[in-house]
């Protein structure tokens, strides 16, 4: 008998996979990846079922049966051993015998390139194709194969090293439709292999779907009494943004562009749901935000919404970022540790919350482990969240990407924020705002939450001055809340400091990324508790998406998206009077550039600070205006050089240079 793992029989893995993969395969839908879907399955069964068929050499099983039983050695050599040239020599040659379209050659490449790096990571185009090796080797392997159970037809060592020399120098895979097409294929692959190794028969795909009404009925049991004017409109965006989806036609990228606190969370949640339920073809939602600091508040109104609907969360809805537990419910039962760390990873169920970083990591990437998800995020819905922390460099990437991505996978990305960075554009017809134009601009009228000014007409200011400044307002105004935000950890910690030996009978909190992510978390529930007064020190990380509400907020300067982000923690609900928000320009004494310079690049500061000091004090109902001319000057300004050498690596499969 043949194994493919100790105690595993090689046929009974490959049948396994095989079901699986084609499961996968078969459950997407709208796909558009330029080839036959007829041969593409044909190509995706033969690459499934012989992915292995290496295994079967009397070297690789003697190899295997001394990694079970002491007394017996192995003694040939690891080139003898390994299994993954082999089969993507004989898998690539099936391919190219039973596909009968014109794409034969490209899915044979293709399947060569997949099976032999399934172990491993993508390299450049051509060393994957590439034999840097003595043919003797891979002749000793053919003369061991064991394949009288496998019904296929191989043919003699010379024709099948022809046809693998003729394969290695084809020159047709290129572009972006092929980068996709390859990590497709892979990922079923690896996610099939993967999960039937380590699960076996145990593992199964997952198939529940969310109801229509979730999110309506946390909202009816939990907001209905709530009769102020932010809660009137919040509840008309949420209206306004559903009732948007009956005038979606063709369009895939989608957004939300409302102030920040207008409950953009529920809203978009809501229209996703709505859109699942609309659009059988969707299967998934797939939630990114960009820092971990704030998922924790995001999953617990998830896991509020299901309880509502006496649910058990853990059923529909997972969390994945490099912080998460690593803690899966697997029918009845819970796994831990590597075993759970693979279902996570694998993105199955209809709601993933994720960062920037993993759903990022999983299009431009090299990675085996990263790319084994890549299938899952077909058919889904992305939302991105705060996607104005997206650097502008990557602008013109993301442009390109997403477009093509969208189309080919059926997918749709909406995206959500008070500051849309102009990624894409109305006017190209790239994206259609679920706010209209007309309400849009209501809205932001509508909040007066607080007025920003600036300190010393924005000219710089060092530490002491600062503190000198706080002193005295925050003597002034001593039953406030005041938050200072820094660009810097270092300033954010000597400012602290100053203030905690200040005000010693003042609740003094501080947060930074040096600060432990547990702490953080309890630090942030300690800020949103506490109604009396305190003063909060911070780094930037505070200002996207933290759900919390002070009275005065200093900010150091930056790009005018972060400093409208800082300023929506200024009066959040709006239950105050005008609150106040004030921006300063630190630079410490003997330093050559302002604490700004060493976090933000020029072409981002430049067009915040012609704006700031052209307007010099306003509120928040006046930012629209500001907002669209920052992000238009940004565009205007910014270099493509960064996104065009990406687009470049993808467009030629060189994959070391995408990452």
């Amino acid at each position: 008998m043949l194994f493919s793992h100790p105690g595993i029989e090689l046929k009974k893995h490959l049948e396994y996979v095989k079901k699986i993969g084609l499961e996968v395969f078969n459950s997407k839908s709208g796909l558009n990846l330029g080839v036959s879907n007829i041969d593409l399955e044909k190509a995706l069964e033969i690459m499934l079922y012989y992915h292995d068929i290496g295994k079967t050499t009397t070297y690789f099983q003697d190899y295997l049966r001394s990694q079970i039983d002491d007394g017996v050695k192995y003694t040939d050599g690891s080139d003898l051993k390994s299994h993954a040239l082999i089969s993507a020599c004989i898998v690539a040659y099936l391919v190219s015998q039973n596909t009968t379209s014109k794409d034969k050659e490209l899915l044979s490449a293709i399947a060569f390139i997949i099976i032999r790096k399934h172990h491993g990571d993508f390299d450049c185009l051509e060393n994957m194709l590439a034999l840097n090796l003595e043919y003797k080797n891979l002749e000793k392997q053919y003369q061991a194969l064991q394949i009288s159970e496998f019904d296929f037809m191989i043919p003699d060592f010379k024709t099948l090293r022809k046809f693998i020399d003729n394969l290695s120098w084809f020159e047709n895979i290129k572009g972006m439709e092929h980068y996709f097409l390859l990590n497709f294929c892979f990922s079923i692959l690896v996610y099939a292999d993967k999960s039937i190794a380590v699960f076996n028969e145990e593992f199964k795909i997952e198939n529940l779907s969310l109801p229509a009404n979730l999110i309506d009925l946390y909202k009816s049991s939990n907001f209905q009494h709530d009769a102020t004017e932010l809660n009137r409109i919040r509840n008309e965006i949420y209206q306004k943004t559903e009732e948007s989806l009956a005038q979606l036609d063709n369009h895939k990228i989608l957004s939300v562009n409302v102030p920040t606190g207008s409950g953009k969370t529920l809203t978009v949640l809501n229209a996703a749901i709505k859109l699942i339920n609309k659009e059988p073809s969707l299967k998934r939602i797939i939630y990114a935000l960009p820092f971990t600091s704030i998922i924790d508040q995001t999953a617990s109104i998830i896991e509020n919404v299901f309880s509502t609907s006496n649910l058990n969360h853990e059923d529909y809805f997972l969390i994945h970022h490099h912080l998460s537990e690593v803690k899966i419910k697997l029918d009845e039962k819970y796994v831990e540790g590597d075993r759970a760390q693979l279902l996570i990873e694998n993105w199955d169920k209809p709601l993933i919350l994720t960062t920037f970083w993993q759903f990022f990591n999983s299009l431009l990437t090299n990675d085996n482990r990263q790319l084994r998800k890549f299938h899952n995020i077909a058919n889904s819905i992305i939302v991105l969240d705060e996607v104005q922390t997206i650097s502008y460099q990557y602008w013109p990437l993301l442009n390109s990407l997403l477009k093509d991505f969208v189309e080919r996978f059926n997918c749709r990305i909406i995206l959500l924020t008070a500051t849309m960075p102009l990624i894409f554009t109305e006017e190209k017809n790239e994206i259609l705002n679920l706010i209209p134009k007309e309400f849009r601009e209501n809205y932001f009228k509508a909040f007066g939450r607080y007025r920003l000014s600036l300190i010393n007409g924005l000219n710089d200011i060092n530490q002491n001055e600062l503190f000198r400044v706080a002193v005295e307002h925050i003597e002034r105004a001593p039953q406030k809340q005041f938050l200072f935000v820094f660009n810097t950890v270092k300033s954010s910690r000597d400012f602290y400091k100053q203030i905690q030996d200040y005000f010693h009978n003042t609740e003094t909190i501080y947060l930074s990324s040096a600060v432990l992510p547990l702490h953080r978390r309890d630090k942030i529930k300690q800020i949103k508790k506490s109604k009396t007064a305190k003063i909060v020190v911070s780094t930037q990380l505070i200002e996207a998406g933290v759900d919390i509400d002070l009275d005065v907020v200093y900010r150091d300067f930056s790009p005018l998206d972060s400093i409208v982000q800082t300023s929506g923690r200024c009066n959040r609900n709006n239950s105050k009077a005008t609150g106040e928000v004030y921006i300063f320009s630190l630079k410490k004494e003997n330093s050559s550039k302002r604490d700004c310079n060493y976090i933000y690049a020029p072409v981002a500061l430049k067009p915040t600070d012609d704006l700031l000091k052209e307007f010099c004090s306003f509120k928040e109902n006046e930012l629209l205006t500001a907002i669209d001319m920052y992000c238009l000057k940004i565009k205007e300004s910014m270099s493509n050089d960064k996104s065009t050498g990406i687009v470049n690596a993808v467009n030629n499969l060189n994959y070391p240079e995408i990452i």
